[in-house]
């Protein structure tokens, strides 16, 4: 396991060796252009109402929720040391930081991050909830990226995508390819635990060979077993992905993979997504993906699960390429083998569990915010 962790870090030194760096920015080490301190904030969140079909007559088959309510504070103390800090209020729980960190640049090509964040893996998690093509992620995504101790589940990410550590993110070039890179060393507990004993490790390596082209690869792994006990509790995961942004046209697809092993058992779960988008206006996106995944944890007959979405997306502001404030319209198809665990009524965390026969589809009327 640490000798293919040791293979990714020397691959990744090689690749991102600053032999071609990108031109010198005013966060560098040398930079003469001096930042100012400064400060600013922002705030987000999605308000929606949903109605499941099929969830039994026992469960709450609708509702409304705030799935994703945060404020956020950046700045810069000097030119060297940036910092973020953010407080989650999703589903109006009491608010408590989800994000607490700071980068302190090391050289125009290389920074240092430390404190609470995410943890760099795969394409969709790392991107911010205000930005998502669609607001609920893929089965797959949530069950292998949402923990680094594997406890992700179909509906629910468990972690966050979240941990505590250390971080070096790198940036560089190999000829015309643009080269980003991230070495992680975490508590590997996720945020909500203190008490690991061991730490957990992420290399991540993006390459864009030309412009509208990122490619994506992962690898990251923890033990959670405590020291007083003998039997080894690890999680490994990897992914490989892609997306395309080119004109009006947006693709990404990813294969995930994960291995819980305890003891002498061994638990793989598996799947992908791919995900489509078209900008129709300026004002308008429409939204199509499917997925699956199957989980090793349950029988050979209960042991997979497929999603089938569909959504439009009407802008009244745009940030960006998917950022903004918008009404957006969506329907996640599910479809789940008898048995399998994992399902909320839903298709979100806070929502109640119900059993894979009950696992209907769900429209989601949404109202993003991004302030």
């Amino acid at each position: 396991m640490r000798m293919r962790l040791a293979l990714g870090v020397l691959m990744a030194l090689i690749f991102c060796a600053p032999t071609n760096l990108p031109a010198q920015e005013s966060g560098g080490v040398n930079a003469e252009k001096r930042v100012p301190p400064r400060f600013k904030m922002f705030a987000w969140g999605n308000y929606d109402y949903r109605v499941a079909e099929d969830v039994g007559s026992d469960v709450p088959s609708r509702g409304f929720s705030v799935p994703f309510l945060r404020l956020v504070a950046k700045g810069h103390v000097s030119d060297r040391v940036q910092y973020v800090a953010s407080l989650q209020g999703d589903f109006l729980d009491s608010a408590k930081p989800i994000d607490v960190f700071a980068d302190l640049n090391l050289a125009p090509w290389l920074k240092l991050r430390t404190g609470q964040f995410k943890y760099a893996f795969d394409l969709a998690a790392t991107t911010n909830g205000h930005a998502r093509p669609l607001t609920d992620l893929a089965f797959i995504t949530n069950a292998v990226a949402g923990s680094m101790a594997g406890k992700g589940i179909a509906n629910s990410p468990v972690g966050s995508f979240r941990d505590r550590g250390a971080s070096l993110l790198g940036v560089g070039r190999a000829g015309d390819w643009k080269i980003r890179w991230a070495l992680g060393a975490f508590q590997g507990n996720s945020r909500s635990a203190e008490n690991n004993s061991t730490l957990g490790f992420t290399a991540n390596l993006k390459l864009e060979p030309i412009k509208d082209l990122t490619l994506n690869s992962s690898y990251m792994t923890t033990d959670t077993a405590n020291d007083s006990v003998s039997t080894t509790k690890d999680y490994e995961a990897l992914t490989l992905g892609a997306v395309i942004k080119h004109n009006q046209l947006f693709a990404r697809a990813e294969y995930l993979r994960g291995e819980r092993s305890e003891g002498a058992v061994q638990q793989v779960v598996s799947g992908f997504y791919v995900l489509l988008g078209f900008r129709v206006s300026d004002n308008i996106d429409l939204l199509a993906r499917y997925h699956e995944m199957k989980d090793e944890k349950f029988a050979p007959t209960s042991d997979s699960a497929r999603g089938y979405d569909f959504g439009v997306r009407y802008f009244l502001q745009r940030m960006g390429r998917w950022s903004g404030t918008s009404i957006d319209l969506a329907y996640y198809g599910r479809d789940a083998d008898v048995g399998f665990q994992g399902m909320k009524a839903l298709n979100i965390p806070k929502s109640t569990p119900i059993s894979a026969k009950d696992a209907g589809g769900v429209v989601a009327l949404t109202i993003r915010i991004r302030g």
